[in-house]
Parts: C-alpha cells; structure tokens; sequence
C-alpha cells in the first residue's frame, strides 16, 4: 500500500494493479479469441482474461497488471461482499468497493475479492469502463459499494 497526500491529511491508497497466476493461455478458434486463464491464490478464480497483443505467459507464472472490463449500469448497494462470477470462465457480474476514478477515461477501478496469501493483498481489481451514458466517473466516490454486470470480454494487460 502506498500514501498519498490530500492537502495536509496523509490518506491511505490501494494498488491499482491485480496480481495472480498463470493457469495457462488458451489458443483462439475459429469462433473464439485467445485467452489468458488467471487464478488468484487463496481463491478458487480463474477468470479468462483477452490478453494485449504479443502477451505470453506460461503455466504459473506470477503475473501482474490490469483487467479491464466494460459495464452496462453500475448500482450503489448497500451490502454484500466482495466478488466476481462466476468463479470459473468469462467475468460477468462484479461486486465491490471503489477504490479510484477516472473522469477523462470514465471508468473506475474496484477492489472485488482477492486471496488472503502473503504478497497477494487486494489480489483482485478490476477498471471498469461506464456503459450508460447518464452515468460518469464523478458520481462515484472511493469507499462506495456498487455492483455491475461485464457485457463483453475482460481484458488484461500485464505489467
């Protein structure tokens, strides 16, 4: 966990990167793209992930870097945990804490779940691009519980 400062209050921040392993990459077909399979330690995840161009990772390897996912609405909720399903395949709902925004991109980045393994903390966070048009970035503030459906496929991008 890193520190930034906001006027003269030190404030705590999360990392904005997802950490986990390699589970083997998927070779595309004819109907399908390729894709990353990543597992999460202390979890049972393991999310197929559209990896960038030219991306390679072997069985196992740690990896590092960004998912990004489209949204359709996101909804502030009350309660609940931390999660995405389904634990296996293709991400399709999200539920978690706001942990940054980003106005100019219209996304937000979200802790859902993670391992409790030493050097896996918040293990799992995903950026999430705003579908519907009557929603921005702003109206969503760090600590805010929301919850989204991912229409398409996840990306990664390592790091």
């Amino acid at each position: 966990m890193t520190t930034t400062t906001t006027g003269t209050n030190p404030t705590p921040t999360r990392t904005m990167y997802c950490r986990g392993l390699s589970d083997g990459m998927i070779a595309p077909t004819a109907t399908k793209p390729g894709y990353l399979v990543l597992t999460v330690p202390g979890t049972l995840y393991k999310l197929h992930l559209i990896p960038e161009a030219g991306f390679a990772a072997s069985k196992g390897a740690r990896l590092k870097g960004r998912i990004m996912s489209d949204t359709r609405r996101v909804d502030k909720v009350d309660g609940g945990g931390r999660f995405v399903e389904p634990l296996v395949g293709r991400i399709r709902r999200v539920q978690g804490t706001v942990i940054s925004t980003d106005s100019a991109a219209n996304t937000i980045t979200v802790e859902c779940g993670g391992g409790t393994v030493p050097g896996f903390e918040q293990a799992l966070v995903l950026t999430a691009k705003l579908g519907d048009a009557r929603q921005k970035a702003a109206d969503f503030t760090p600590g805010q519980l929301v919850c989204f459906d991912c229409p398409g496929e996840s990306r990664w991008a390592g790091m």
